[in-house]
């Protein structure tokens, strides 16, 4: 009775720490309730951030606070974990609630139960990795480094679309979106194996250049007219025929965060030098991952723009979804994987009937405000133990 009692504890202090600073985070958006969308996509954008630092943070706050205490007793730490992390995630759903008034908590939890079972799937693959990885080079570690690749990479490569048909996370297109495909493959001569619809309250879609197939949000479908889905398919299409170099470079860069399994070794190693290699490797390697996405972004883009049955049809699909989807015109130079909006319109040849939006804030005062609690959290312990001996 009493490990129930625990975790139910770690579970409501970090749902209730996460919902406190997610509505703290909202009160600039809920203020600007009158202002262009552009604004308010702009102050929201620091809610959203601070909302996944949150689900991150406030688990590794909550249990290292708690670990202290005395009664840790019998719930463990991998226990309290899980349970601050199913504390952190579920203490979102009011944020995208009041953001998406649409969204039911059915809707929301079969996405989250997806989107968190990917992500520790991934966790759990990189996580074991570390752990059984040896300390010095030889025929373990080389073992230990091909598991990895070989549980990885087909998920790089779109394996976890089988996957979702199976759940029924990605349901067979509609008459009208297999036509829209099919007439956009026939005139850009470019092969599509699959076309798949899901459910969001989100309008997007992607494509799988690997797989050569196009997924398409429910939503996209409700708010864009034929002809703007269309276009929006020709980009998605342009993605499909990226030349082998690209999709090379692609699985290439995927793979950037693999070197994070020899931190263990690396600090043991070389110490604290060894871990800021492993540490600067990937910073370096996801900022060449943001320059070639906005790269093959940029290339989708003018093939739509070139395919479009008229003047501007482009642009305005791709305003249309920013805008419901609430997203910033302006994020800012090389912070995202795409370009802002405003640049992608007017290079469109399009200019928007409004000046250029400020781009989202550098500093996030709730992201400041949770590195600093955990930072607290982990001198605290660094303390207690040192002062225990």
């Amino acid at each position: 009775m009493m490990t129930y009692f625990l975790l139910a504890l770690l579970l409501g202090v970090s749902a209730a720490m996460t919902v406190a600073t997610n509505w703290l985070a909202l009160r600039p958006w809920r203020r600007a309730a009158d202002a262009h969308w552009t604004e308010r996509a702009r102050l929201l954008w620091p809610a959203r951030v601070a909302s996944s630092v949150a689900t991150l943070l406030a688990p590794a706050i909550v249990v290292l606070t708690y670990v202290r205490w005395p009664v840790w007793g019998p719930v463990s730490i991998l226990g309290g974990a899980v349970a601050a992390l199913a504390g952190a995630i579920s203490g979102n759903y009011p944020l995208a609630k009041e953001i998406y008034p649409d969204l039911t908590l059915g809707h929301w939890t079969r996405s989250m139960g997806l989107a968190w079972t990917y992500r520790l799937v991934i966790g759990g693959l990189f996580g074991a990795a570390a752990a059984i990885m040896p300390e010095r080079a030889g025929w373990m570690m080389l073992a230990v480094v091909a598991g990895l690749l070989i549980c990885y990479v087909p998920l790089l490569l779109g394996g976890v679309v089988p996957i979702l048909v199976r759940v029924g996370a990605l349901n067979k297109p509609s008459d009208c979106l297999q036509r829209i495909v099919a007439e956009t493959a026939t005139r850009l001569q470019i092969s599509v194996s699959a076309t798949w619809e899901f459910s969001s309250v989100l309008a997007n879609a992607c494509a799988m250049p690997f797989r050569g197939e196009l997924l398409f949000s429910t939503r996209l479908l409700e708010v864009l007219n034929d002809e703007e889905v269309a276009t929006v398919c020709a980009h998605e299409m342009g993605h499909l025929s990226e030349s082998r170099r690209a999709k090379f470079a692609r699985l290439v860069l995927g793979l950037v965060c693999v070197p994070m399994v020899f931190a263990v070794a690396a600090y043991k190693n070389w110490g604290f030098p060894g871990v800021l290699a492993i540490g600067l490797w990937i910073l370096v390697g996801l900022k060449l991952m943001k320059a070639m996405s906005r790269r093959l972004e940029t290339r989708a883009d003018a093939i739509a723009h070139d395919d479009q049955s008229e003047d501007g049809l482009y642009a305005r699909a791709l305003e249309t979804i920013y805008r419901v989807n609430q997203v910033p015109a302006v994020i800012g130079k090389r912070r995202d994987t795409h370009p802002d909006l405003y640049d992608r319109m007017t290079a469109a040849g399009v200019t928007p009937d409004y000046p250029r939006p400020r781009a989202v804030p550098r500093v996030n005062p709730i992201v400041v405000a949770y590195i600093a609690g955990l930072a607290a959290a982990i001198l605290a312990n660094i303390i207690e133990v040192n002062w225990s001996r």
